[in-house]
């Protein structure tokens, strides 16, 4: 892969990707902490879907389970 767009070519560099990477996954893992402690639960993987609301094109917010009803996957696979 090449590009002569020096803004582009930053994004062919291995270490700087990964470096880049490194730094976009470990403020993923802060701001889901930060969320999770505003919710009441000590960490992310205390989240549940009850946490969170999705804000309809209306500005009306809803919770997920009215949007996308959990599914039991044995009744699904019939």
């Amino acid at each position: 892969m090449t590009t002569h767009d020096p803004n582009l070519q930053r994004g062919l560099d291995p270490t700087d990707k990964a470096e880049r990477v490194k730094h976009y996954a470990l403020n993923m893992e802060h701001e889901l902490g930060v969320i999770a402690h505003s919710c009441g639960v000590p960490e992310p993987r205390g989240l549940r879907r009850y946490h969170a609301r999705i804000v309809g094109d209306d500005g009306r917010s809803s919770p997920p389970d009215e949007l996308y009803p959990d599914v039991d996957i044995r009744e699904a696979a019939e």
